[in-house]
């Protein structure tokens, strides 16, 4: 139960958090492995066009086990940022 609520208020503070927490906050969903996590970290991806913060996120999502994120990924092989395509490839392989 508490670890919901945590994971709960960590999902809330990626709406409103400057990019530096967002990218702190992102690496600690994706540590912590909590596939409900997945979910706000979608959301995420589609919202950035900062490169460093989807590479994070998608780094996360192969973390969590998030398999629903696989067509969500599979565009950003061809992403014009080669560590947003390498973090991308890396979560898939883990998927």
């Amino acid at each position: 139960v508490a670890e919901a609520g945590i994971i709960e208020s960590m999902n809330q503070k990626l709406r409103t958090a400057d990019k530096a927490l967002k990218k702190r906050i992102v690496r600690i969903l994706g540590e912590a492995r909590v596939a409900e996590a997945a979910g706000p970290l979608l959301e995420l991806l589609h919202e950035t066009s900062e490169w460093s913060l989807r590479a994070r996120i998608i780094e996360s999502l192969g973390r969590v086990g998030a398999k629903e994120a696989i067509p969500h990924l599979v565009g950003h092989l061809r992403d014009e940022e080669t560590w947003v395509r390498k973090a991308t490839v890396d979560a898939l392989g883990r998927l």
